[in-house]
């Protein structure tokens, strides 16, 4: 809650500082600081989003038996928020996603070797 208040006066700032004339240093880190927030505020939604079930068993633990997998059923919501935290930290950190296709794009620019009669032949020159 706290955190969209902070975004939302950013956007006006952020907005306010466009009408007038600044310098583009401050324009800059005002666009850099409401990125951030953005960035906080996705990741924060999953976890809230995500973590309700696994919130739900542990309140319902209190007043009645949990149900009798209830350590997969969290395990598996663990999982999934995890997995879904990392794809959203790929997709708004810009150098993890820049460093995460570099690695892909080596991985599928990689020679393998042909047998050519009784030689292994790298396929270095061929498209």
């Amino acid at each position: 809650m706290f955190i969209n208040i902070v975004y939302s006066k950013l956007v006006r700032y952020v907005r306010e500082i466009n009408k007038r004339v600044r310098s583009t240093n401050v324009i800059s880190r005002a666009e850099r600081e409401l990125k951030m927030v953005k960035n906080i505020i996705t990741i924060t939604s999953i976890l809230r989003v995500l973590g309700l079930p696994f919130a739900l068993l542990i309140l319902m633990s209190f007043f009645t038996t949990p149900p009798k997998y209830h350590f997969r059923i969290t395990f598996i919501g663990v999982d999934i928020s995890t997995t879904a935290i990392i794809i959203a930290a790929f997709k708004t950190t810009d150098p993890i996603r820049i460093a995460a296709t570099q690695k892909l794009a080596a991985l599928h620019s990689a020679t393998i070797p042909k047998m050519i009669g009784n030689l292994w032949v790298l396929n270095l020159f061929c498209t």
